[in-house]
């Protein structure tokens, strides 16, 4: 299978207008001054994804789901670890992002909003470029070990050979900190945007 190769320019610009987005609506959410940067983006195919991250496969994990089937096939994931994801969900509700807070399904719902508004905003700059209507599902949301999480997404639903957009991005809130989250965009390589990749 040929592996597709980054266009730096244009997927820079397509994601910058997508984390743009996403920090204003986060920030509106909030209440509070939240920006979103990348600083690590790249293309790997799904088995490759899952052996380079055995060594964490017993961590707790938060993962959300969101699918897009009517302009492309495209399940956008969003991973970030229980201690984050926690003091994460704190700030999103207005809490100290030091408290203690068990993990239940407010917290698992929280955190799927982040992937809710993030995985939109993604989907809608691609519906813009294309000048369609982008509807993508409600997210799935759950929290259990990384190892599971992957095997359900990577392979249950037949994406190893698949390529994955994998981008690793820092929430970042002004009066308290930063927050690293995985945002993963998995689709079959040839369904990807022609503006994103080289043939």
């Amino acid at each position: 299978m040929k592996t597709a190769t980054i266009r730096n320019d244009a997927l820079q610009k397509y994601l910058n207008e997508t984390f743009v987005q996403a920090s204003a609506h986060l920030s509106a959410l909030t209440g509070k001054e939240i920006s979103i940067s990348r600083y690590f983006l790249n293309f790997i195919e799904g088995d490759r994804f899952i052996r380079e991250n055995r060594s964490s496969d017993d961590a707790a994990y938060f993962a959300s789901i969101l699918k897009l089937r009517d302009i492309v096939h495209m399940d956008v994931v969003l991973l970030i670890s229980e201690a984050e994801g926690v003091a994460l969900y704190n700030i999103l509700s207005g809490e100290d992002p030091e408290a203690d807070m068990a993990v239940n399904d407010d917290v698992i719902a929280g955190i799927g909003e982040v992937n809710n508004i993030l995985g939109s905003c993604f989907i809608n700059v691609l519906a813009d470029k294309y000048s369609v209507e982008g509807h993508p599902t409600t997210p799935i949301n759950t929290f259990d070990m990384l190892g599971a999480i992957l095997e359900e997404i990577l392979l249950q639903h037949e994406y190893l050979d698949k390529v994955v957009l994998c981008a690793d991005v820092l929430l970042r809130e002004k009066q308290m900190g930063q927050f690293h989250v995985r945002f993963m965009v998995i689709s079959p390589q040839e369904q990807l945007p022609d503006a994103l990749i080289d043939d």
